[in-house]
């Protein structure tokens, strides 16, 4: 008897330490991603020189939507476009012209103007339409985009991702 609560007892020891090995983290994530983010930030940060813009801007379109390079493109191009790379923002914190109740929305900081932006880029399905006039001309523009897609265009190519 005495031998089998001493089988019993080191079985549960055993199984103790396995548990204490299985819940160690492994590190949060890969380090060729976290190499690659640092990247783009730093991409985004050169050209804004607002680290944490850029941070908000990447973290936010790599964690909602597939191609999160054409989000940060979209993100950029519009900011150029409305606030010359969010250099001209308002008392209301929108740097993108997002109106609401034909009125411009107001936002208590631009960081949460930039997350509603991703969040209606995503939800809205903007990232179907093929280049960025198409975009523009189809959900930004109220009459004339000559203007928007040049600026548009002008903060993509400043951001130079291919």
């Amino acid at each position: 008897m005495l031998v089998l609560i001493f089988i019993v007892l080191m079985l549960w020891n055993k199984d103790d330490a396995y548990d204490e090995i299985a819940i160690i983290p492994q590190e949060p994530t890969n380090k060729v991603e976290e190499q690659w983010r640092d990247m783009i930030v730093e991409k985004v940060d050169n050209l804004l020189g607002d680290y944490i813009t850029s941070e908000i801007i990447v973290d936010n379109c790599m964690a909602k939507t597939e191609n999160y390079v054409l989000c940060i493109k979209n993100v950029i191009g519009v900011a150029n476009a409305e606030s010359s790379l969010f250099k001209r923002v308002s008392r209301s914190n929108n740097p993108f012209g997002l109106m609401k109740g034909g009125r411009l929305q107001k936002f208590a900081s631009k960081y949460d103007a930039i997350i509603y932006r991703i969040d209606l880029y995503q939800k809205n399905e903007w990232y179907k339409r093929n280049t960025w006039a198409d975009w523009l001309r189809w959900n930004y523009c109220s009459s004339e985009c000559s203007y928007w897609v040049a600026n548009y265009n002008d903060g993509i190519a400043k951001l130079s991702f291919n």
